[in-house]
């Protein structure tokens, strides 16, 4: 195998390495541990069940709240 060869096959390598698919964000059923809770810790007002599903504690509105303070 010449060094053209092997450097060809280093750079596919690392390609697939690099473009490998990467897993989504976790998502829990209802009733499972990491579900998050009915209500907003902060402000009490419901939480949508997209963001249950991924474990959220806060609503949007008090997310953006936090983000805009830093």
């Amino acid at each position: 195998m010449s060094i053209e060869d092997k450097a060809q096959e280093q750079e596919a390598m690392e390609w697939a390495r690099v473009n490998a698919p990467r897993p989504g964000p976790l998502k829990y059923a209802e009733g499972e541990p990491g579900y998050g809770p009915a209500l907003c810790v902060e402000c009490e007002a419901d939480m949508p069940a997209v963001r249950r599903s991924y474990g959220y504690h806060i609503c949007v509105d008090c997310k953006t709240v936090q983000e805009r303070r830093r």
